[in-house]
């Protein structure tokens, strides 16, 4: 146990008792009482009225404002004097950290030590004038926090705005195209199913003698089909493009349906085919997952994002390992690059929107949070793994059960 001295000694050496002389402050560590805290206990919650002064003999308490730790009070501390001043309610909860032994002041006791001693007057002016200049700074502090958080939902809202804008008009672009390359298209097939049944005809009228002997005939004959048989497979690739875009884009579909994710990929992957250009080598490991209520055309936007980034980390020649399994209630779909990776200090920032490693006017730094933003609107996650030099691993997760069109805000 603290002898009286030492007390008397302790209180000498807090700020508001420092420069009482030793007779009063004998006086006023007799109208104090002590008494033990334990460790967890509360000793006062922030907005109760203050009607007493605490000092810390020994242990520790906690200072909490908004259920966050903001200081640690410790022995010769004094908690309370504040409210008690200025007869108003506390500004902060106390709690004990640990078993804690204090000395307690009431209201009618702390006034007539404040009409007997000047010296704790005008110590505890100077302490009202450093608390309320400490006050001030944590509320900038929590402001100016409040305000990055803002301006960050803001640059996000932003970056979701273009992203909506452009996909607007890319959706209206590709409908165009489509249209226009449908009918060229069926137009090219009409035709040469036509020259082919007209060159079969030639032929049969044609006498087999005649045929065999005119060799220039046979060659232009064969010269015509080989020509068609060119066109045929040109026009089936185009509108193997074709489909995927309309897939890509689902065009004349309902946005929020059912839908087979490895459509989406396929359809994704056969537009990014030029950007593949014998570089990389795409490796599907498809699991079993069943088809999920989604908005596909805004998965395979995350799909486009996620593949593009892959196939730009390839310098030379490399390969995408894509992969998706059912683990639990969840579908995984995995995106793995043998890239030149990401570096640690990036990792934290690349689904930040504006961030880009591809530097100055290449990329706007909007795929990977758009991305990010998205699935986390279907009530999934992304998280990724990169070595540089080695490649990188992102891991796409969303529920079977998919979610219900109207708690979903991005494109409501």
């Amino acid at each position: 146990m603290f002898k009286l001295k030492d007390r008397l000694n302790m209180l000498k050496n807090t700020e508001l008792f420092a420069h009482v002389p030793d007779e009063i402050l004998a006086l006023i560590h007799d109208k104090m009482k002590s008494f033990r805290l334990p460790a967890g206990t509360i000793l006062f919650t922030e907005g109760e009225v203050g009607d007493t002064l605490y000092l810390i003999v020994e242990g520790e308490l906690e200072v909490q404002s908004h259920g966050v730790e903001i200081a640690t009070r410790g022995p010769g501390e004094c908690v309370g004097e504040l409210a008690l001043l200025n007869d108003s309610m506390r500004n902060a909860t106390i709690q004990a950290k640990t078993d804690t032994l204090m000395l307690q002041l009431n209201r009618s006791n702390f006034y007539q030590v404040l009409t007997t001693s000047w010296e704790v007057v005008s110590s505890m002016f100077q302490i009202l004038g450093k608390r309320q200049t400490q006050d001030i700074k944590q509320q900038i502090i929590r402001l100016e926090k409040k305000v990055e958080e803002r301006t960050n939902e803001l640059h996000e809202k932003q970056a979701q705005l273009i992203h909506a804008e452009k996909m607007a008009a890319l959706g209206s672009l590709v409908a165009g195209v489509v249209h226009e390359l449908n009918n060229p298209i069926s137009a090219m097939n009409s035709a040469a199913d036509v020259s082919n049944r007209c060159i079969d005809k030639i032929t049969e009228a044609l006498d087999a003698d005649d045929l065999k002997e005119n060799r220039t005939l046979q060659q232009g004959l064969k010269l015509l089909k080989a020509n068609l048989r060119l066109i045929s497979t040109a026009s089936e690739r185009t509108a193997t493009t074709i489909a995927s875009l309309r897939n890509f884009a689902r065009l004349d579909e309902a946005e929020f349906q059912k839908a087979d994710l490895h459509e989406g990929l396929d359809s994704t992957l056969t537009l990014l085919e030029h950007e593949l250009n014998n570089k990389v080598r795409v490796i599907k490991e498809y699991g079993n997952i069943p088809p999920i209520e989604c908005y596909p055309s805004q998965l395979n936007q995350v799909f486009m994002n996620m593949l593009l980034n892959a196939i730009e980390s390839i310098t030379d020649k490399g390969i995408i390992r894509i992969r998706t399994f059912v683990n639990e209630h969840e579908i995984h779909l995995q995106i793995a690059d043998t890239g030149i990776g990401i570096p640690s200090e990036h990792i934290d920032r690349i689904f930040n929107p504006g961030f880009t490693t591809k530097g100055v006017g290449v990329g706007t730094g909007l795929g990977l949070p758009i991305s990010y933003t998205i699935i986390k609107e279907h009530n999934g996650n992304i998280n990724v793994e990169s070595r540089p030099g080695e490649g990188t691993l992102f891991t796409i997760t969303l529920p079977i059960k998919g979610l219900e069109k109207r708690g979903f805000s991005h494109t409501d």
